[in-house]
């Protein structure tokens, strides 16, 4: 073998090298790349689900506000202190008797 063979090989090799290791450097930013997007959608479910957490709890209390006040004991508490009371005297109409007939 002379020389200029030889000359070829070593190029051919060093060649191999150097695309082997700008792939594996491109497959090492890819990587990163997809590690850091990971990492980011992570903080952002566990954001979304502090949220969800929150608006549950804030449900939870409206819920709770609404029986509260849509019972009939706070309905009559509250028509009390608007100045409304109950009934004293209590008419029952028939419907076989007549009420407001022209005679």
């Amino acid at each position: 073998m002379n020389k200029k063979t030889i000359q070829i090989k070593k190029d051919k090799k060093i060649n191999i090298v150097y695309l082997t290791s700008f792939f594996l450097f491109i497959l090492l930013c890819v990587t990163v790349f997809f590690a850091i997007e990971a990492a980011a959608s992570g903080a952002t479910l566990s954001e979304l689900e502090t949220k969800v957490t929150v608006l549950r709890k804030e449900n939870f209390e409206i819920n709770e506000l609404v029986v509260k006040k849509s019972s009939l004991t706070q309905i009559q508490e509250r028509s009390q202190e608007l100045g409304f009371k109950p009934a004293d005297n209590i008419f029952y109409v028939s419907t076989q008797q007549s009420f407001a007939k022209l005679p």
